[in-house]
């Protein structure tokens, strides 16, 4: 498949943005508020839900992105951002 010189654009754009320092605490912090590991199903609403799994695949595209692989995502996963509990889903998982 060949990648346009629009999409090697794109890329090149989140590897800068997203493999810096500031980038990486940024990703980090995105992956713990996201989610990325959690369920997103809210029990009875199916909005809700939906909107967590929204929250949620937009992370993932991003890593997708940057072909993180599972080495970098525990790396990511291991830096807690400020005073934000990851274990804590009550910032994660909303209600509409």
């Amino acid at each position: 498949m060949r990648i346009s010189e629009k999409e090697k654009r794109r890329i090149a754009d989140y590897q800068v943005v997203f493999k810096s320092s500031h980038g990486t605490r940024v990703l980090s912090d995105l992956c713990h508020r996201h989610g990325i590991f959690d369920a997103c199903h809210v029990p009875n609403d199916s909005h809700s839900t939906a909107y967590n799994d929204g929250r949620r695949s937009v992370i993932v595209d991003i890593l997708r992105y940057l072909k993180t692989d599972q080495e970098q995502l525990e790396n990511l996963l291991s830096q807690p951002y400020g005073s934000y509990d990851p274990r804590s889903t009550s910032d994660r998982v909303a209600t509409i």
